[in-house]
């Protein structure tokens, strides 16, 4: 049984929103047929349209960017993530994010790299890449596909009969430049500038001939990494070495856990899609398919 009071009410409070509704129709209509039956006011409105517009347009393109931003920024954005700090390489403690890194690969078991030991384990990505970098872009969308899916679906490891491993990477800018302009690179990395440090990694690295290199197309494997490596001052990019610390690496891996180097690479058969590219990935981390020892063209 319903209570007439609280119906009353209900009834009262619909006729009073009516009221207010059809108040706020009049004053609109009465403005409507103002500005019909007022000739002079009718071009005023669409002038005034039209410069309220134009000056919209620069905030109106602004907050299409930042809703839509663009590929070239999420692939900043995801290399930015797994960044390695130049902070501290010009400092004699040699310090820098870049420096621990190439000492831990160098010598992983050196107590002093517990840190980066726990961080990046035993096997991860090494990415070399550049502000802009169109081939950096195309890389990304294999990378951030396959962490996507890692561990998942077809990129179980279960279906390998191994224990899961995480997906790990880490990215040096090697454009980043101190106040003089001078690259931290190859002033303090790799080149022929007498300060670098790391050379011996890179000099190894350029050895390299694994059944990848041995496989592509227009390659010679004799030359290919030493023209790469060599250049003064210069390093090719995008560079994405597989680094693997692990104790069953392939026959192929350098003294420093370099087993592959990809440079702008495509997907199994050639293909450029997001999944294809990272089922390359996915090969490459666990040296499979073209990776693999026994592969052969």
């Amino acid at each position: 049984m319903r209570n007439d009071k609280i119906f009353s009410l209900y009834e009262y409070i619909g006729g009073y929103i009516m009221k207010v509704l059809k108040a706020i129709g009049r004053f609109f209509a009465r403005i409507g047929r103002w500005i019909a039956d007022t000739a002079w006011v009718q071009p005023l409105l669409i002038v005034g349209g039209i410069f309220a517009l134009i000056f919209s347009i620069p905030y109106i393109v602004d907050g299409m960017k930042s809703m839509f931003k663009n590929d070239d920024s999420a692939a900043e954005a995801y290399y930015g993530k797994y960044k390695l700090s130049w902070s501290g390489v010009e400092s004699s403690n040699e310090n820098s994010g870049v420096d621990k890194m190439f000492k831990y690969i160098m010598n992983p078991d050196d107590p002093s790299n517990t840190d980066y030991a726990k961080k990046y384990g035993e096997k991860f990505f090494l990415a070399f890449v550049i502000e802009g970098c169109a081939d950096c872009e195309s890389n990304y969308y294999g990378l951030k596909t396959a962490q996507a899916n890692w561990g998942k679906g077809e990129f179980s490891f279960d279906d390998l009969d191994k224990e899961d491993e995480p997906f790990k990477i880490a990215s040096i800018y090697v454009d980043g430049k101190n106040d003089d302009g001078d690259l931290y690179f190859s002033k303090y990395i790799s080149g022929n500038d007498t300060g670098t440090r790391y050379d011996e990694f890179f000099e190894v690295a350029a050895t390299l001939e694994n059944p990848y290199v041995h496989n592509l197309e227009n390659a010679d494997p004799e030359t290919y990494y030493s023209e790469i490596f060599s250049e003064e001052n210069t390093f090719k990019t995008p560079t994405l070495m597989m680094i693997d610390l692990s104790g069953d690496q392939p026959y192929y891996t350098t003294d420093f856990g370099v087993s592959e180097i990809l440079f702008a690479y495509k997907g199994r058969e050639g293909s450029t899609s997001n999944f294809d590219m990272a089922r390359q990935i996915w090969d490459c981390w666990n040296h499979l398919g073209i990776f693999s020892d026994d592969y052969h063209k």
